[in-house]
């Protein structure tokens, strides 16, 4: 193999190892939502388990660690403490809007995502 091949070949994997990173967050954000959507009274099992890598990951920021719990504690709506976390996360102008609106969306959650917030959810997913 060329020596033009094997750096055109490092290149390309370090190109493609950089973009799983860029697009890290905004793949934990994207599983929340979905969760979320679906969420009816509390995560399903295998929603646990997910969020629990979103939680624990090292991946993960602290904006989508605090999420990622709050929505692994609701038995039917999130904690009045996750819910007052969630809150604050909302107005704070310095997390992406992606975050922010998740965030919102959480914290009003009562058994399940209203319709209008399901739309919103929407706008965060593929």
């Amino acid at each position: 193999m060329g020596t033009k091949t094997i750096l055109g070949s490092l290149l390309l994997l370090s190109a493609l190892a950089n973009i799983g990173t860029v697009f890290a967050d905004d793949s934990a954000v994207t599983t929340m939502a979905n969760i979320v959507m679906k969420l009816n009274h509390y995560p399903s099992d295998d929603d646990k388990i997910k969020l629990e890598q979103i939680a624990k990951s090292t991946d993960s920021d602290a904006a989508e660690q605090v999420i990622a719990s709050a929505v692994l504690n609701i038995k039917h709506q999130p904690t009045s403490s996750d819910k007052q976390k969630l809150t604050e996360m909302s107005k704070d102008t310095a997390l992406p809007e992606s975050i922010r609106t998740l965030a919102g969306v959480v914290s009003r959650i009562n058994h399940k995502a209203s319709a209008a917030d399901n739309q919103k959810l929407k706008g965060l997913t593929p």
